[in-house]
């Protein structure tokens, strides 16, 4: 029997007007894909997870990684943080620990998980 290739999925964050990559796959496949549709070099150390700030196609973009046999929900839930950091910074909000900057934060958060739950 043919194993299922890793899938890469990706959302839009239309109040930010950018894309969400994700994967959940094995470090080979995490690797192939990181080079042929990112030209990007992977990590020289061992993950977990890793989320990355792109340039693509003229637009930045993000894109987690959540190792398959060594992630899981936890590392994926930090990983979702990473990129609401991310994205929340590159527009000029940062995180201050006032309710108003940790409000945005949860929100994209929330956001960013419904709409990957709604993919599956």
């Amino acid at each position: 029997m043919k194993k299922a290739k890793a899938k890469l999925q990706k959302i839009y964050i239309d109040i930010y007007s950018t894309y969400l990559y994700y994967l959940i796959s094995t470090r080979k496949e995490f690797n192939e894909i990181l080079k042929k549709k990112f030209k990007e070099e992977e990590p020289d150390i061992e993950l977990r997870g890793v989320t990355y700030e792109i340039e693509y196609k003229g637009k930045t973009i993000y894109f987690i990684w959540v190792d398959k046999d060594k992630g899981g929900w936890p590392t994926f839930a930090h990983e979702i943080f990473h990129a609401t950091a991310y994205i929340l910074r590159k527009c000029g909000i940062k995180y201050t620990g006032n309710k108003s900057s940790e409000e945005t934060y949860a929100y994209l958060l929330s956001y960013i998980i419904e709409k990957i739950l709604k993919q599956k």
